[in-house]
């Protein structure tokens, strides 16, 4: 069995600006490009035998830099890892959502997994769509030869990984994913890797948001 590789896509204007992206279709910045190629560089090495990927195009470009380096991997995009939906406050900051709905984030505090922002989706809905991609695509299940890889989003990716491990909800809100960390799963086992620190190796368990030595900014 293989592993499957976990990977969230380079960083955005919006991400350095604290904007929520969610179903935003925001580009990389240069940053974002230079992480996805040091991304690219730390799985060159793998034996892949498929790329699935979000088809948001900060997702999709990160993808095209890591084939540039496995010519000839097969690919294919799939809109259940898209990233969680957040309505009508999209591109907005946290100071901005404050200011526009006062209370509001009170409200998505008391309970973050059942929050659903206004015409957009919560935890739950983003773990219905991932479950659906699993059931599509045992990634856990009698892998071929090689390792599978996965380009997608924060809140999908970790949704996505909780659901694997059958972590709880509260566990699951409080999993982050830098966009320089790289998760890996295995027999329902989970490691991460950030190519920023890339000597401190593979270490088991989930980033942990807040708690994490370099910050995530998050969506």
């Amino acid at each position: 069995m293989g592993y499957t590789y976990v990977i969230r896509h380079g960083v955005t204007a919006w991400n350095a600006s604290g904007r929520l992206q969610g179903e935003a279709d925001v580009p990389l910045s240069e940053s974002g490009r230079s992480q996805a190629f040091r991304i690219a560089q730390g799985v060159r090495h793998l034996n892949l035998d498929h790329l699935y990927c979000s088809p948001l195009s900060r997702a999709v470009e990160t993808a095209r830099i890591i084939r540039q380096l496995h010519p000839g991997l097969t690919h294919s995009t799939d809109d259940r890892l898209s990233e969680m939906k957040f309505g009508r406050f999209s591109g907005k900051t946290l100071d901005e959502i404050g200011g526009e709905a006062p209370g509001l984030l009170d409200s998505r505090a008391l309970d973050q997994w059942s929050f659903r922002w206004p015409g957009g989706e919560n935890y739950e809905d983003v773990q219905c769509r991932v479950t659906d991609f699993l059931q599509a695509h045992p990634l856990t299940h009698a892998i071929a030869s090689g390792d599978q890889l996965i380009v997608a989003h924060e809140t999908s990716n970790v949704v996505m990984i909780g659901t694997l491990l059958g972590s709880e909800r509260y566990e699951i809100v409080q999993y982050g994913q830098p966009n320089t960390v790289i998760y890996r799963i295995r027999d329902q086992e989970v490691e991460h890797l950030d190519i920023e620190n890339h000597s401190e190796g593979w270490i088991a368990g989930m980033v942990i948001k807040n708690k994490y030595h370099s910050g995530s900014v998050r969506w």
